[in-house]
C-alpha cells in the first residue's frame, strides 16, 4: 500500500505538490496523466525514495521495482541476475516473450525499445509487490508493448504507470490519477471513463461559468438602472423651489437634505447588488490555435515518392527489404508500423535520399521538398534559447514561432532557457513547431508522441489534420495512427504491406 498525507514539494519559486495527500492500495493498477513538467516523474521519484526533499508523509508498503523512462534507463543489476540461474532463466524467458533483439552482454548497442524491453524484465524478475513505469510504452514496437500490457495485467501486485499512451491506459488502469495546479486528482475507470467524466466537468463547469456571467449583466444593469434614477432624482430636486425666491433657501436646504439620504439609500442599494456577485469560477479554456505559413507549395506531381521492386541490406547477414513495393501519393497521410529493428528508420532513410546502396528504383516527386522530425530530438542547437531560435525569420515568423510555442503550452518563462535545460517533450514541441512553418511539402515524423504529454499529443492531432502537404508517420502509438493516418503499412519480414485492423 502507498500512503501520502500532506505532501509538499517545491523546486525553487514553483509549488509542485501543494499539501497532497493519497492512498493506493494493492493490486489497483493506477495512470497518472497530466502536462509536462507538472510533477509525474517527481511522483515516482518520491514514492521510489530517490527523491526525499519534500515536507509531508510517504509510507510505502512493499518491495519496489522501479523502470525509469528509456532515456535515464541504468542496468547496475544486470550482472547480478546473470549470475543468479534462476532469475537469468526467467529474465531470458520475457526477453523472448516480447522478441528481444539484442545482446544483453552489449547494453551500449541496444536500441531504445531494445533498452526498455530489457529493462521492463529486469525490474519484474526481481518479485516486486510495487512496480513504478515512467513512459514504458516509448520506443517499444508492437510485441513488447503487447507483453508488457499482459504481464502488468496478471501481476498481482500494485502498478503505478505515468504514461502518454491512451491505449496503454486504457488495458491497464483501474484508477487515473491527474496532477494539476499542485494537486493530485482521482478518477475511477480506465483513461476513456477519465475523458468522460472530464468532459462531464468542463460542461458542467460552462454552465457555471454561464449562469455566473449572465448573473453578473444582470446585477450591473441594476446598478446602471439604480444610479440613473439617482441622477435624475437629484436633477428634480434640484430644481425645486427655483421662481419663489422668498422660500429658495428653505427648499435649497430641504432638497439637499433629501438628495444626501438618497445618495444613502443609492450606495447602500449598490453595495448590497456588488455583494451578490461572487468569486468568478473557472473560464473554460479557449481551443488554441497553431499558425501555418501560407507560402507551402503543393506538389506538381500525383506522386511523392515511389519504390519499385527495392531490395535493401546494410550487409549479407543483415536484409531489411526484400522486393518493396511502396507509393504515396500527394496528399497522402501514411503510417508505418513494425518491430524494433524491421526497417522503419531505413525506410526514412530511403525516402530522403540517404542510402543508395540498394536494387531497384526509388522515385521522388521534382517539387518535393521533404522535413523530418527525429526521435531523440537532437538537432536543435543547445546553446541557444527559445527567443533566439525564432531569430531564424522576419517579425511576422518570430511572432507566430512564439505565439505556436504558448499555444504549445511552452511557459513564457521558458523563452530564456537555453534548449539544454529544456524537456524532451519541450524540444519536440519546439521541432514541430519548425517543421510546421518551414515550406515543406512532405513532412516525416518519426515517433513524434514520444515524450509528449496527453493534451499535447491530441494538440498535435489538431495540428496534423489540418495539415495541407503529405505526411508519413513512423510510430507505435496505433492510437495516434489511426487518428491521423489513412493508410497503414507493417514492415513485417522484409516486406512492406497495407495493415488493417
Amino acid at each position: 500500500m502507498l500512503y501520502l498525507s500532506k505532501l509538499y514539494k517545491e523546486f525553487g519559486e514553483k509549488t509542485i505538490f501543494n499539501g497532497v495527500d493519497l492512498c493506493i492500495y494493492d493490486g489497483e493498477k493506477v495512470g497518472i496523466v497530466g502536462d509536462n513538467g507538472v510533477g509525474k516523474s517527481t511522483l515516482l521519484n518520491i514514492i521510489a525514495g530517490l527523491d526525499t526533499d519534500y515536507s509531508g508523509v510517504c509510507d510505502v508498503y512493499g518491495h519496489i521495482s522501479y523502470l525509469k523512462q528509456s532515456s535515464f534507463i541504468g542496468f547496475n543489476t544486470l550482472d547480478d541476475i546473470i549470475a543468479d540461474k534462476e532469475q537469468c532463466g526467467k529474465l531470458l524467458h520475457y526477453l523472448k516473450l516480447m522478441q528481444f533483439g539484442g545482446n544483453i552482454h552489449n547494453v551500449d548497442n541496444l536500441s531504445c525499445g531494445e533498452r526498455t524491453k530489457l529493462a521492463f524484465a529486469i525490474e519484474y524478475v526481481k518479485n516486486p509487490q510495487i512496480i513504478l513505469l515512467d513512459e514504458p510504452t516509448n520506443h517499444l514496437d508492437l510485441a513488447g508493448r503487447e507483453i508488457i500490457v499482459k504481464i502488468i495485467k496478471a501481476f498481482d501486485g500494485t502498478v503505478i504507470a505515468v504514461s502518454h499512451d491512451i491505449d496503454f491506459l486504457n488495458e491497464i488502469a483501474d484508477k487515473i490519477i491527474e496532477i494539476k495546479n499542485g494537486d493530485l486528482i482521482e478518477y475511477q475507470g480506465n483513461y476513456e471513463s477519465f475523458v468522460k467524466q472530464k468532459a462531464l466537468e468542463r460542461l458542467s463547469q460552462e454552465r457555471e461559468y454561464q449562469a455566473y456571467t449572465k448573473k453578473v449583466r444582470e446585477i450591473r444593469e441594476n446598478i446602471e438602472f439604480v444610479r440613473k434614477f439617482a441622477d435624475k432624482a437629484e436633477r428634480d430636486v434640484g430644481r425645486q423651489g427655483k421662481g419663489n425666491e422668498s422660500g429658495y433657501m428653505q427648499t435649497k436646504t430641504k432638497a439637499m437634505v433629501h438628495a444626501k439620504k438618497m445618495n444613502q439609500t443609492v450606495a447602500s442599494r449598490i453595495s448590497r447588488l456588488e455583494q451578490q456577485i461572487d468569486k468568478a469560477p473557472e473560464k473554460p479554456q479557449e481551443e488554441k490555435e497553431i499558425k501555418y505559413r501560407f507560402d507551402v507549395n503543393p506538389l506538381k506531381s500525383k506522386v511523392a515518392v515511389k519504390c519499385e521492386d527495392v531490395d535493401f541490406a546494410y550487409n549479407e547477414n543483415k536484409l531489411i527489404f526484400k522486393g518493396m513495393n511502396f507509393e504515396i501519393l500527394s496528399g497522402d497521410r501514411v503510417g508505418v508500423i513494425g518491430n524494433n529493428g524491421a526497417g522503419k528508420t531505413t525506410l526514412i532513410k530511403l525516402i530522403q535520399g540517404k542510402l543508395n546502396n540498394y536494387n531497384g528504383i526509388i522515385r521522388r516527386a521534382g517539387s518535393l521538398k521533404i522535413a523530418t522530425m527525429e526521435q531523440d530530438i537532437y538537432d536543435l542547437d543547445e546553446d541557444k534559447t527559445i527567443e533566439e531560435l525564432s531569430y531564424g525569420g522576419d517579425a511576422e515568423y518570430r511572432r507566430i514561432f512564439i505565439t505556436n510555442l504558448i499555444n504549445m503550452n511552452i511557459d513564457k518563462t521558458r523563452f530564456k532557457t537555453k534548449i539544454k535545460n529544456l524537456s524532451l517533450g519541450e524540444r519536440m514541441r519546439i521541432k514541430l513547431n519548425f517543421i510546421i512553418l518551414s515550406d515543406a511539402n512532405f513532412i516525416i515524423l518519426d515517433e513524434p508522441t514520444n515524450h509528449l504529454d496527453i493534451a499535447n499529443k491530441e494538440f498535435m492531432k489538431k495540428v496534423l489534420s489540418n495539415y495541407k502537404g503529405t505526411i508519413l508517420i513512423i510510430s507505435h502509438d496505433m492510437n495516434f495512427i489511426h487518428s491521423t493516418c489513412d493508410k497503414v503499412y507493417k514492415i513485417d519480414e522484409n516486406v512492406l504491406k497495407e495493415y488493417n485492423v
